[in-house]
């Protein structure tokens, strides 16, 4: 009989596993300790890992966070490159307005054109029927 360390209770030696650097050449716990510990062993293992994982991805994350800041105090320290752009879009949303205003008035102009021929078209296929019909061009 041997008395495990971990759970204190008596065992038969067939309960250890065998250490042969031990007096006796038994583990000091019991085969049910042992694998206990073990296992949570593994289990901080893994969850050492996770930890790992997690560091690794808040490392990352800081690194994207301090390129953001570089390129916000980029952005506030070149304050006069940022108020030209912006007037240059403000000046390009203009000339935009502008090309828009002229687009609508070509389209305008075009719808007109295209009546007029249509018209003209009617009118030219009547004076045709007119013809075709009499035989020849009787104007007034």
């Amino acid at each position: 009989m041997k008395k495990c360390n971990r759970c204190k209770q008596e065992k038969d030696k067939k309960e250890f596993y065998k250490n042969k650097y031990r007096k006796d050449g038994l583990e000091y716990v019991c085969k049910i300790c042992f694998k206990k510990k073990v296992n949570d062993t593994n289990t901080n293992d893994t969850n050492t890992n996770n930890l790992l994982e997690e560091i690794k991805q808040l490392k990352l994350e800081n690194i994207k966070l301090k390129e953001d800041i570089k390129h916000i105090k980029w952005f506030f320290d070149n304050s006069d490159i940022r108020i030209n752009l912006l007037e240059e879009i403000k000046q390009l949303k203009l000339q935009n307005m502008k090309l828009e205003e002229d687009i609508e008035k070509i389209r305008k102009i075009l719808e007109d054109v295209v009546n007029k021929m249509n018209f003209l078209k009617e009118k030219v296929k009547e004076f045709q029927d007119k013809i075709n019909y009499k035989g020849e061009l009787n104007v007034k």
